[in-house]
């Protein structure tokens, strides 16, 4: 029992308590105060306005109207465009098929991707309409830059054809 309680021990011990001390005090600072901070005026959001040449039928050719597009904080404006192709103005008709949703499209680099739903893919519809469809919703979205080429996705999955039409390469601006 004596050497277990030997001055060296002793002092030993207490280096070691005195140095655990230290290490538990400094690992652990204490936590600043909080920082009161002014309050900030929280920015009113309000949607854009947008004007674009939007593609419709009239007579069985395409051509374009004139729209001003409310694009809500957010949103794409190529998107917003894209859901207004179904409503089209008096007088003309859309591209889109009728009672079908609207294609989405999301941009990679300066393709648009335009993803058609599924139903598109059943269609059976004739190479005028085919045409109408891809090359309206193309041209419509051409004004939206960086938009350069555009591919098209059938329920986000890349397709040769819609039934006519080769898909294989995107459409690009028509010179």
């Amino acid at each position: 029992m004596k050497q277990l309680l030997s001055p060296f021990n002793l002092i030993g011990l207490l280096v070691f308590l005195f140095g655990l001390g230290l290490f538990l005090h400094f690992s652990h600072p204490p936590s600043p105060p909080p920082v009161r901070l002014p309050a900030l005026a929280t920015p009113k959001l309000t949607p854009k306005r947008v004007e674009a040449q939007l593609f419709f039928l009239q007579g069985g050719a395409l051509v374009h109207q004139a729209v001003t597009l409310e694009v809500p904080v957010g949103a794409e404006a190529f998107n917003v465009a894209l859901q207004a192709l179904a409503h089209p103005p008096s007088g003309l008709s859309s591209v889109l098929p009728s009672g079908l949703p609207a294609p989405v499209a999301f941009l990679v680099g300066e393709t648009a991707y335009v993803d058609l739903p599924a139903a598109y893919r059943s269609l059976h519809m004739g190479v005028a309409h085919e045409v109408h469809l891809l090359y309206g919703i193309a041209e419509t979205l051409f004004q939206f830059p960086p938009i350069q080429k555009v591919r098209f996705l059938v329920n986000h999955q890349p397709v040769d054809s819609l039934g006519h039409l080769s898909l294989l390469l995107p459409i690009t601006p028509s010179s």
